[in-house]
């Protein structure tokens, strides 16, 4: 979530309805800041010794095969989708 900055509160001789705007203002900036892109998170990971794979069995994967779809994934969310480039 992103730094949000909210205008100070009104004073209470604008009235309830000025108030309840600022409030409603309020909520929505908090909305929009939570609102990040997941493609930029994910640009911040570093990736590297793994082989891209998107199968994976659950009942008989081994760490490497659930690190190597981790990476891939990331990977992916990096490129925008699985067949865009990075």
């Amino acid at each position: 979530m992103r730094t949000i900055y909210l205008q100070p509160c009104p004073p209470a001789a604008y009235g309830d309805e000025i108030f309840k705007q600022w409030v409603a203002a309020c909520f929505e900036e908090i909305q929009l800041a939570s609102l990040e892109e997941i493609a930029a998170i994910a640009q911040d990971f570093t990736i590297t010794g793994y082989t891209e794979t998107r199968t994976l069995d659950a009942s008989t994967a081994t760490a490497t095969d659930v690190a190597n779809v981790l990476c891939t994934l990331i990977l992916d969310l990096q490129r925008h989708g699985q067949h865009r480039t990075v």
